[in-house]
């Protein structure tokens, strides 16, 4: 049982750093180059899931 745990807990950290890199490269283009790659609802969807994940997992939460 802790096996799978690690697993599913190593799949959601690959998936937060994922998200991290996928969000600060979005930023970067909406708010440095004002030139968005990502529609808003796009980005409001990787926010939440984002935010649903650090929430369930606080524990795998990524140090800025």
């Amino acid at each position: 049982m802790n096996e799978n745990k690690s697993v599913d807990e190593n799949k959601i950290l690959k998936r937060l750093k994922q998200l991290s890199k996928l969000i600060s490269e979005y930023n970067y283009h909406y708010f440095e180059k004002d030139k968005p790659i990502i529609n808003d609802n796009e980005y409001d969807k990787l926010i939440k899931e984002n935010n649903n994940l650090e929430l369930k997992y606080p524990h795998l939460v990524l140090a800025s």
